[in-house]
């Protein structure tokens, strides 16, 4: 059975060092001297030569760590490393710069990677020789889906390197050749930040924040019409249909720091559900062709992450509290995401798991399964059928490549 994974190439960005160039006899006099006149500025006393040669001792030890330690893309903060053993990866052309997300689309029935950047889309063709097209966008993308057909939905907002981005929603339509946007969301919180983004039953179900504990999840039927809040909870990251009712995950629970946990709400009643603490993901999935879906939680979130978070999903059925089982990955503090998606071509989904150390299967016989490693906190992913063999893989972050794992 051979598995194919999409995961991400990151380029790295070469060191740079600046040479500064001075007349003086002595090496260090210019830098000196501006030290000197800094400190006469700010009613300080005047370097001496051996400070200075201190100081420029301490800049060469930091210039040389930071030869020695491990590169970054300046876009985002991860980047995936699969063993050797576990996979071959086959890149595809990358173009001008980073793109903080990727995502495969297929745009008037022809396949396209759409390659987002802080304030720019651009569309690819599928073997990334040609661009189609390209739209000037409002901030930083957070996450992105194709939805509706022939559209791709992208929320903005805030990260680590853009931290007072707005919380935005824009719906783009490919149309003749172009890009064209409407903004379909722009509300006014304190913290712009999203929980999930996912499409069930052709509505688009969207978690995200309101204030610093306050989290709300909404659901779209349509890009023109305007959002149904389903519900507002303290730390809600995720939420998941299950026919009429919702589940809801919770990462903590009331008080900062307390456990969270997940339960059904529906129109009379609301169900707690047993797990062990907080999650960050839900879905719903027949794996093993009963045609009776399972909830899967992922579990196991606590505030001392490191220490004592765990990788855990709990299943449960539909309408019972009780535990039904629990799956634990070998690796990480966490599980981030959870999509059910056929990855191995037998008419049969499969549910991904990936956490900030891996990426997992659960098969029909609840067994998990290591795909590969990666390092750093897991990015949104896209479970998408690539190539058109009716098995798919795994897009995470930002240059897509092809891996085979067997």
């Amino acid at each position: 059975m051979t598995y194919r994974l999409n995961v991400a190439a990151v380029t790295v960005v070469p060191f740079i060092s600046l040479l500064y160039v001075g007349c003086s006899l002595d090496p260090n006099a210019h830098t000196r001297a501006a030290d000197n006149r800094h400190h006469e500025r700010n009613g300080g006393h005047v370097v001496g030569k051996s400070r200075n040669e201190t100081a420029e001792k301490h800049r060469t030890a930091t210039r040389s760590a930071a030869r020695r330690a491990p590169r970054r893309s300046a876009g985002k903060k991860i980047r995936a490393i699969f063993t050797p053993k576990a996979c071959k990866l086959r890149k595809l052309p990358v173009h001008v710069r980073q793109p903080k997300l990727v995502r495969f689309v297929r745009m008037n029935g022809k396949p396209m990677w759409a390659y987002l950047y802080s304030r720019l889309m651009e569309l690819w063709s599928a073997d990334g020789s040609r661009k189609v097209a390209s739209i000037q966008m409002p901030g930083t993308p957070l996450d992105s889906v194709q939805w509706p057909a022939d559209s791709i939905t992208v929320v903005f907002g805030r990260d680590r390197t853009h931290p007072r981005g707005r919380f935005l929603i824009y719906n783009y339509r490919f149309v003749n050749g172009t890009l064209r946007a409407a903004r379909m969301y722009a509300p006014s919180t304190t913290r712009p930040d999203l929980n999930s983004l996912k499409v069930r039953g052709g509505k688009l179900y969207i978690t995200h924040f309101l204030s610093k504990y306050v989290a709300q999840t909404m659901v779209y039927d349509m890009p023109g019409n305007k959002p149904r809040v389903l519900n507002k909870d303290k730390m809600l990251f995720d939420a998941e249909p299950v026919g009429n009712d919702m589940v809801f995950v919770r990462l903590y629970g009331d008080s900062p720091g307390s456990k969270g946990g997940a339960y059904f709400l529906s129109k009379n009643n609301k169900l707690q559900l047993k797990t062990v603490s907080g999650g960050r993901a839900v879905a719903l999935a027949d794996l093993d062709g009963s045609g009776k879906k399972r909830i899967y939680v992922a579990d196991g979130w606590d505030k001392a992450y490191r220490d004592k978070a765990r990788p855990y999903i709990s299943v449960f059925e539909p309408g019972n509290p009780k535990l039904k089982d629990r799956l634990t990955m070998d690796s990480g503090f966490g599980v981030f995401h959870l999509i059910p998606a056929d990855i191995d071509g037998d008419h049969q989904d499969e549910l991904v798991a990936v956490t900030n150390t891996g990426i997992f299967t659960v098969d029909q016989a609840s067994e998990v399964r290591h795909l590969g490693d990666i390092r750093g906190m897991a990015s949104p992913v896209q479970v998408v059928d690539v190539d058109g063999d009716s098995m798919a893989e795994i897009v995470i972050s930002e240059v897509p490549g092809y891996c085979e794992v067997k």
